[in-house]
């Protein structure tokens, strides 16, 4: 639930400010809350439908490759094509997932063959987030480090459950755990990272306020200057027999040499 609201948080957030972080964030956070209430079996306390647990269950899973990817192209600001070919592969196999829901023949393509390929997704894109939260943190950019301290949690509860599937050891399975660990770790790395922007921006406001009073210092002192030396200046030419005498000072922008 509380994942769900973060999400929704997030949206209003980006409603506000059109950061594609924020809608990015919010879908993620959004799916993490569903599929850990799935698997809570919190939805046969709502229905007994089969539809409708498969959807609350199997549904977050065509997003996640998505919503990921795109968080990390727009907050690390990457320039590559993964997040584009990531939507190519996504539609295709979500339209299977929605006809599932009305076609058993649709239905058993996918239990067959369109989950499979929706799970591996899933695998190489986390992989592939793992690369790029690992090589952002190398570089120190802001807010990889608390990704990478949910990552190390989720890396770390996915060994326990691979360790407990094959019988190593008699654990807890904490996977569902790990990845809202992962999830939390985003959203504060978000907050961290546009914290950050804002108080640079408030440093380079209070920056530019500090060089504007320099200069409107600056310029009193040479008005100070012009007003001196225009006032050395005689009020008019001095009177000579036989001669006429005219003078004219030129000045740059303020004084004159």
């Amino acid at each position: 639930l509380a994942f769900l609201v973060t999400g929704l948080l997030y949206l209003v957030f980006y409603l506000g400010s059109r950061q594609p972080t924020y809608l990015y964030y919010a879908l993620f956070s959004s799916l993490s809350g569903v599929e850990a209430a799935a698997l809570a079996s919190t939805g046969y306390w709502l229905s007994d439908s089969f539809i409708f647990n498969h959807i609350l269950q199997h549904g977050p899973y065509h997003l996640f490759a998505f919503a990921l990817t795109g968080f990390l192209h727009t907050f690390f600001e990457l320039e590559t094509r993964v997040a584009f070919w990531v939507r190519v592969v996504t539609i295709p196999l979500l339209v299977v997932f929605v006809l599932g829901c009305f076609s058993l023949t649709f239905l058993k393509v996918y239990a067959l063959y369109t989950l499979p390929i929706v799970l591996g997704l899933i695998v190489l894109t986390m992989g592939y987030g793992a690369y790029v939260i690992v090589s952002s943190a190398s570089r120190l950019e802001a807010g990889a480090q608390i990704m990478l301290g949910g990552l190390v949690v989720l890396a770390m509860a996915i060994l326990n459950d691979v360790l407990n599937y094959f019988k190593v050891f008699d654990t807890f399975r904490v996977v569902p755990e790990g990845m809202l660990v992962f999830t939390g770790s985003m959203g504060a790395a978000v907050a961290y990272r546009f914290a950050e922007i804002y108080q640079r921006s408030e440093r380079l406001k209070r920056q530019q306020q500090e060089e504007r009073a320099l200069l409107a210092a600056q310029e009193e002192e040479l008005q100070t200057a012009r007003q001196m030396q225009m006032g050395l200046m005689p009020a008019s030419p001095p009177s000579v027999t036989e001669l006429d005498v005219a003078g004219r000072c030129q000045t740059a922008n303020h004084v004159g040499g």
